[in-house]
């Protein structure tokens, strides 16, 4: 049974084409309806190879802090995606197994390293081609296609 959904940042969170702690950064507007309305149902993390200071900025900045109960950083382990590492330590912080959670992934690296941790993937194609998230359990073109039946029926 699905319990969590686990957000990466770049590319799922923070829309890369307003540029990357420019102070620019917007997030895609859909997904932070995503993440309110997810929070009423699952449990959400947040993991990305950014220092943690990064991630804290742009939580605070998008007013989305209050909805994740965990996050991990690139300070927080020793190896990056791919490796499963991040992602393993998200399952780890929120006392779940890896099969409870799915992650919303917009690149290969990412998507192979939600697989080799055991966890359901949903590929986004924000910043990669269909092609290159084709190791994810499901792709979609946006984020209105992500609805809690969608998570819920990963299996």
């Amino acid at each position: 049974m699905i319990k969590a959904v686990i957000f990466d940042m770049y590319g799922v969170i923070i829309n890369p084409e307003q540029g990357i702690f420019s102070g620019q950064e917007k997030p895609f507007p859909e997904v932070i309806v995503l993440i309110e309305k997810l929070s009423h149902k699952l449990t959400l993390g947040l993991v990305s190879s950014a220092p943690r200071s990064d991630v804290e900025a742009v939580l605070k900045e998008f007013g989305i802090e209050k909805y994740f109960k965990k996050t991990v950083s690139g300070n927080d382990v020793s190896h990056n995606k791919p490796d499963p590492e991040p992602y393993l330590l998200m399952a780890q912080k929120l006392e779940l197994q890896p099969g409870e959670c799915v992650v919303i992934e917009d690149s290969a690296s990412g998507v192979h390293s939600a697989k080799v941790a055991g966890m359901h993937c949903i590929g986004i194609t924000t910043t990669h081609t269909r092609e290159n998230l084709k190791a994810a359990d499901l792709i979609i073109n946006n984020f209105r296609e992500i609805t809690e039946e969608v998570i819920i029926g990963l299996r």
